[in-house]
């Protein structure tokens, strides 16, 4: 439970793919939230993400995000696990990034929180 290591029950996760990992990240360091933060590549394509495990639960919580300029806190983390494998199927993180992509274009002038959209399988 301590986040210090990948471990392949951490693939029974709930994934969810953000426009901002960086604010993720550092809130989970001012608050003193243990993460993991990890890398993978996916059909040329960086991702970086950091898994969190909820307290007093099993359930483990991945926060995935392309790179971008809002990745570099994750992407030089001195703990940064670099994954070898496909995380989530390509076509879901491209549909995925499309629905951020167009719910920024929506609220385009607008002040926005957060977006975040789960990543579905299929």
């Amino acid at each position: 439970g301590d986040m210090s290591s990948y471990d392949s029950f951490m693939d029974y996760n709930v994934a969810l793919l953000t426009s901002d990992l960086d604010a993720y990240v550092t809130a989970f360091d001012v608050d003193n939230v243990t993460y993991l933060p990890i890398s993978f590549t996916d059909q040329d394509e960086a991702y970086y993400g950091a898994m969190v495990l909820v307290p007093e639960s099993q359930m483990v919580l991945e926060v995935v995000q392309m790179n971008s300029s809002t990745t570099t806190k994750i992407a030089s983390h001195p703990k940064l696990v670099k994954m070898n494998e496909q995380r989530h199927p390509h076509n879901s993180l491209k549909r995925a990034s499309s629905s951020i992509a167009s719910q920024l274009a929506a609220r385009k002038g607008a002040v926005v929180d957060e977006i975040m959209v789960p990543v579905t399988i299929g």
